[in-house]
């Protein structure tokens, strides 16, 4: 009886450390200059997040990649492959780096195209729709993430729109829209529809009065706290915001940074890992300055670097994940064959009589 015991509760552990322990993290970093997707592994000492090995994942993009999204080993990016306006759709895998496969059960051998070019990416809370915005199409487009068939719904913008960079959806499954408007307008905007694809209208950003606005990235945590970044310099409003959202109105969350914001220039594309660090895009064109990464505290908007300013890189879009590694697999295998056994053993183990 106790052997059994013992053989259970080693499958109980064994199965629980290959659910809980042997993965990786990455960052993932589409970069507009040189055409590729790159991964950045990181560990974390303490709180920090540590720069580990650098990859490129994705390459030879006859045009600029323009957004990126994971979900779990799922990984999409926006941008022209082998013809304009698509979004193609990548298998991650890996130890200790990552690979990653075209998955050629979505869209074409991989390839879904769009009605117009696509720009950033995202996967919906339950990981069952991917959203991509069309740059100057006015509208986002939701497609099933297994097949790349469009399911919507579609998201149409007002006309006037010249950009739209970024669409979220929240797990009370309404989606936010970051666009820009037309000339005489007001020059950013935030957009909510539901999630029938109805729009609800404008989100009021109270309090947020840079002398430049060029919002880009969107980033959500849970329903009502959402983070934006604005593309200018510091001198004129550049860098991340942070806001609250009640309704129809997003209020500057004075605890974050100064008075809302986390000053940086050329603030471009945000994520989070599951520890709750954000990481930072810094994009520049490639004849002035160089990009680089940085890393901001969620709670305070206290900056620091993660990958040093190259000129070499132009990264935009960002994106965190977990591959699991192959000895994770092994290990919870090992976990259920020991629980297999077990169970084996019993059933072949002779019954006591009843007196």
């Amino acid at each position: 009886m106790r052997f059994r015991s013992a053989s259970l509760i080693l499958a109980l552990i064994l199965g629980g450390l290959g659910a809980s322990v042997a993965h990786a993290d990455f960052l993932i970093a589409q970069d507009f200059k040189n055409r590729t997707v790159s991964s950045i592994a990181y560990t974390y000492s303490g709180p920090s997040a540590i720069k580990g090995t650098e990859a490129v994942i994705v390459s030879a993009y006859s045009g600029a990649t323009q957004g990126v999204a994971t979900s779990g080993t799922n990984l999409y990016v926006t941008g022209a492959n082998t013809a304009a306006n698509q979004i193609t759709a990548y298998t991650m895998s890996g130890s200790g780096s990552v690979t990653a496969s075209i998955n050629t059960s979505f869209g074409t051998s991989g390839i879904a195209t769009l009605t117009s070019a696509g720009r950033g990416v995202s996967v919906t809370p339950d990981g069952s729709t991917v959203s991509v915005a069309l740059l100057s199409g006015l509208k986002v487009v939701d497609l099933n993430s297994a097949t790349g068939a469009n399911t919507g719904p579609t998201l149409n913008l007002a006309v006037g729109t010249t950009n739209v960079y970024k669409s979220v959806q929240t797990p009370d499954t309404n989606f936010y829209v970051v666009n820009q408007p037309g000339s005489g307008t007001t020059p950013y905007a935030v957009n909510k529809f539901n999630s029938a694809g109805t729009s609800l209208g404008a989100i009021t950003l109270s309090g947020f009065t840079p002398a430049t606005s060029a919002l880009r990235d969107i980033l959500f945590v849970g329903n009502n706290t959402f983070y934006l970044t604005n593309y200018a310099a510091t001198g004129v409003g550049g860098g991340l915001y942070k806001f609250n959202l009640s309704g129809t109105t997003a209020t500057l969350d004075n605890t974050f940074g100064t008075a809302g914001r986390a000053s940086i220039a050329n603030a471009f594309g945000i994520a989070m890992d599951s520890q709750g660090t954000i990481f930072l895009s810094q994009y520049y064109s490639s004849t002035g300055g160089s990009s680089a990464i940085q890393k901001v505290n969620s709670s305070t908007g206290a900056i620091s670097i993660f990958k040093t300013a190259d000129a070499n890189f132009g990264f935009q879009f960002l994106a965190v994940t977990s591959v699991p590694e192959p000895s994770t697999y092994a290990l919870a295998m090992l976990g259920v064959g020991a629980l297999v056994a077990s169970r084996r053993r019993k059933a072949t183990l002779p019954t006591t009589p009843t007196v």
